[in-house]
């Protein structure tokens, strides 16, 4: 089965600006139960070979489903040259913030070159935990990150 899946997966050249932003614009992506995700291609920077996009996240709600407008950017690079050409890191924030966005729902995704999208599920490990598994504890791999599909609607 993992045989048919790795066949029949979307491939995406992560090093080119036009594949990117043909694979995630107009398209849906359902994350978990917290809602959906749009992408909008706002801007490519050729100096610094960085894409800039708009970002629709519709949260899932008791009521009503709430709309944040908010942006994300991810540098394009260059042959496996500094960053691995399989995956890009996305972190949704507010737009011109360099702070991360504190929310209810998942703002760190990993796009991979053969078209999966994953979002980190939001982790409820204490900085007081982590602190002393790792730097008191000596723990080296301590990390409860939870890699989920998002679905393309």
């Amino acid at each position: 089965m993992f045989f048919i899946n790795t066949f029949f997966a979307q491939k995406i050249d992560l090093t080119n600006k036009d594949a990117i932003v043909s694979f995630l614009e107009g398209k849906t992506f359902e994350v978990g139960n917290y809602g959906e995700l749009q992408f909008k291609f706002e801007n490519f920077n050729k100096d610094f070979l960085m894409l800039y996009f708009e970002v629709l996240f519709t949260v899932k709600t008791d009521k009503k489903p709430k709309k944040y407008k908010l942006w994300t950017s991810m540098i394009l690079t260059n042959g496996n040259f500094y960053i691995a050409d399989y995956s890009k890191s996305i972190n949704i924030t507010e737009k011109q913030s360099m702070r991360t966005l504190s929310s209810d729902f998942p703002t760190q995704f990993e796009l991979l070159s053969n078209g999966e999208l994953f979002y980190i599920d939001k982790s409820n490990v204490s900085f007081d935990e982590y602190y002393n598994k790792t730097i008191k504890g000596g723990e080296s791999n301590y990390a409860k990150r939870k890699y989920v599909l998002c679905k393309i609607k």
